[in-house]
């Protein structure tokens, strides 16, 4: 790694640490994400350019550490790819739940910079899942579809509720749900019209 790159994961680093501190993100100030990592303000213009820049790279940081943490268990490896789609988002929301206005902070980042993170770490297992049978924009399309029932709900979880009837703080309920949006994609790729959870019921 090199000196510029050792600033840069050294000041993100620091803001990943201020965000386990503290939640909102109006508290966090430049200068103290700065003093903790031991550079100048300057310097963090100049790696990321604003305040948001940074949070939203820290927080990302935080979910590529907990997405690779699952899907490297020795027990996700022997799973088929619909199970590990359907433990990765549970996962993804649990971290999402406990940090939840860092996480509509973050969604709300990735639309303004353009950035779909979350969604690209569905396409291996997605490829895996359909092998031949999708190019990669259908692929993409079906990241997208599985995600935005979930990004809506972390966004407002009162307003998704009274949409599908699901409350997703309830972890039956989420897992319910999850299991719904990926068993309709596994039944596409299987070709199976009676896949288990095309039918949801929250009552």
């Amino acid at each position: 790694m090199n000196c510029n790159q050792d600033t840069k994961e050294k000041i993100i680093e620091a803001a990943g640490i201020m965000i386990k501190e503290n939640t909102d993100v109006n508290k966090i100030t430049v200068r103290g994400i700065a003093k903790l990592a031991g550079v100048g303000t300057g310097l963090i213009n100049y790696y990321f350019g604003s305040k948001d820049n940074l949070l939203a790279a820290a927080i990302e940081k935080r979910v590529d550490d907990a997405v690779a943490h699952i899907l490297n268990r020795s027990e996700m490896q022997s799973i088929d790819p619909a199970e590990r789609i359907k433990n990765m988002l549970d996962t993804i929301y649990e971290l999402f739940e406990a940090y939840e206005k860092l996480a509509k902070f973050m969604l709300t980042m990735e639309l303004q910079r353009g950035s779909m993170q979350v969604e690209l770490y569905l396409i291996p297992m997605l490829k895996e899942l359909f092998q031949n049978k999708k190019n990669e924009l259908e692929l993409r399309i079906i990241a997208l579809q599985i995600l935005q029932p979930l990004q809506v709900a972390i966004m407002s979880a009162s307003t998704f509720k009274m949409y599908s009837g699901v409350d997703i703080y309830k972890r039956e309920e989420r897992r319910k749900f999850i299991d719904t949006l990926v068993n309709n994609v596994a039944g596409d790729a299987r070709g199976d019209e009676n896949e288990p959870g095309h039918h949801f019921n929250s009552r």
